[in-house]
């Protein structure tokens, strides 16, 4: 499996677990305030504030730490890849805090910040990019109004707050770019030079028992053919340049077809069922499907550079 396949597996991994834990906790975040009613006790971080009116958490006893938590959340710069160890980290803390209190709201309220910590912890565990910021702001504005009475100090989105803490595209680099041009234009060479050479071994393919001393050398001729064209390829992948770490979509995209187009090439030297030699179609069909393959790789190359 290529590298294209492992990052898949891993990301396909990351949308099941957090659409798993939002699920729940959009199911606790959207409810109704009702279930939060009830009075404050006498020990506990909640202090003497206790519950408001509504059920909801006085959040002075809790301020410093949800400061330094919303100073993640809304700082006006594009996300790190640290920001979500460190929002979880202090959602969890805050979470903590309130599952100490007495109350039934003050520890509900905590279950619902710890759930918006393993949210954005989700995030913190794949690794390969920052995490989205503006949309783990928008969450903990949700339960932050669920869980606390709201306070002056509250943090806010300014007007230009997403767009800052939203990162510039990646751009590709030129030197990656044009190393896989140089690969793309080796692939069409190699692809003329192949269907040329082929051609020496005929239309139909070569059992694996050779029944006469002509079919014999052709199939000698057909495995010296072979190890060559497969040197050639094997040397054109090892030039195929390492993609940068966090690359422009459109540079992966040209990346994998391209190393496609070279697996496809190495089918050509490869004969099916009981030949050694293979039938011209199946070396045809080799070809078509790596020049289809090249032409897709260019048109993603093309976009990248832009």
């Amino acid at each position: 499996m290529n590298r294209f396949g492992r990052v898949s597996f891993v990301t396909v991994l990351w949308v099941v677990t957090v659409g798993a834990i939002g699920v729940v906790f959009l199911s606790r975040v959207m409810g109704g305030n009702g279930e939060r009613e009830g009075t404050a006790s006498a020990g506990g971080r909640e202090g003497a504030p206790g519950l408001g009116a509504l059920g909801l958490v006085d959040p002075a006893p809790y301020r410093a730490t949800i400061e330094r938590l919303e100073a993640a959340l809304y700082k006006e710069a594009a996300p790190t890849l640290s920001d979500a160890d460190l929002i979880s980290a202090l959602a969890g803390e805050l979470g903590n805090d309130l599952l100490r209190g007495t109350s039934p709201g003050a520890r509900r309220g905590g279950q619902d910040i710890l759930t918006f910590g393993s949210m954005v912890g989700a995030e913190a565990d794949v690794g390969y990019s920052a995490m989205n910021l503006p949309r783990a702001r928008r969450n903990w504005e949700l339960v932050r109004d669920r869980v606390f009475r709201r306070a002056s100090w509250f943090g806010s989105a300014t007007g230009g707050l997403a767009a800052a803490q939203t990162p510039p595209a990646p751009a590709a680099p030129a030197g990656t770019v044009r190393a896989l041009e140089g690969v793309a234009n080796d692939l069409d060479w190699l692809i003329r030079l192949g269907r040329s050479q082929v051609a020496q071994f005929g239309d139909v393919g070569v059992d694996v028992a050779p029944q006469t001393r002509e079919a014999l050398d052709l199939a000698q001729r057909f495995a010296t053919w072979s190890r060559g064209w497969t040197d050639r390829i094997n040397g054109l992948r090892r030039a195929m340049p390492p993609l940068p770490p966090n690359a422009d979509p459109d540079l992966m995209m040209a990346w994998q077809e391209l190393d496609r187009v070279s697996h496809e090439l190495s089918g050509v030297g490869r004969a099916s069922g009981s030949h050694i030699v293979p039938f011209r179609s199946e070396r045809e069909a080799h070809f078509r499907t790596a020049e289809a393959l090249l032409q897709s790789a260019r048109r993603y190359l093309a976009k990248a550079a832009r």
